[in-house]
């Protein structure tokens, strides 16, 4: 279920920062995490598979946010018209998309202030999906996708230490701020 999903990727064994995250166990965690979102895709719909999207194609474009990916049939626009909104919640297929709330039993689960099963520093208090359009009065949109430069380093690290570095905080990590979350 998305409640299970969300509290696994924050880590829900833990107050402490996410075991997936700032150590090797990254890549191995996130290839099963990205498994068992598609197992429960499939679970609904046989024929699903999960998406895969080459950002790097996307990090050419002029306006990366223009993207087929943030259209309403995919993940929601990323437009100046949404961005003022209040609450920030997302448009499209994902609108009515509800954050868990109130989580006990199972170990420890993160929330804010709010009660909503997120990172405790995300202090927003709609239950529902959204995005941020700035991070700290920046712009999301003009921040830059990695593109092929980075991917390449990643590959020409010559140790495991700084292979892990640059694919999770070159290239992963940039997703957060760049998408809004």
């Amino acid at each position: 279920s998305s409640n299970w999903l969300t509290r696994w990727h924050l880590g829900s064994s833990s107050n402490s920062d996410s075991p997936y995250h700032g150590a090797p166990s990254f890549f191995t965690s996130h290839a099963y995490f990205g498994s068992k979102i598609e197992i429960s895709m499939q679970s609904i719909d046989p024929t699903l598979a999960l998406h895969y999207w080459d950002f790097t194609i996307d990090a050419e474009m002029a306006s990366w946010d223009e993207s087929f990916f943030f259209s309403k049939n995919w993940f929601g626009p990323l437009t100046d018209a949404n961005s003022s909104d209040t609450d920030k919640r997302v448009e499209g297929r994902f609108h009515d998309v509800k954050l868990m709330r109130n989580v006990s039993g199972g170990g420890t689960t993160k929330t804010n202030s709010y009660g909503l099963v997120t990172e405790i520093y995300n202090n927003n208090p709609s239950p529902y999906l959204t995005r941020s359009f700035s991070v700290c009065g920046l712009s999301t949109r003009s921040s830059k996708l990695p593109g092929c430069e980075v991917l390449l380093g990643s590959f020409e690290e010559l140790t495991m230490h700084n292979f892990h570095s640059v694919t999770e905080f070159y290239l992963h990590l940039e997703f957060h701020s760049v998408l809004g979350g």
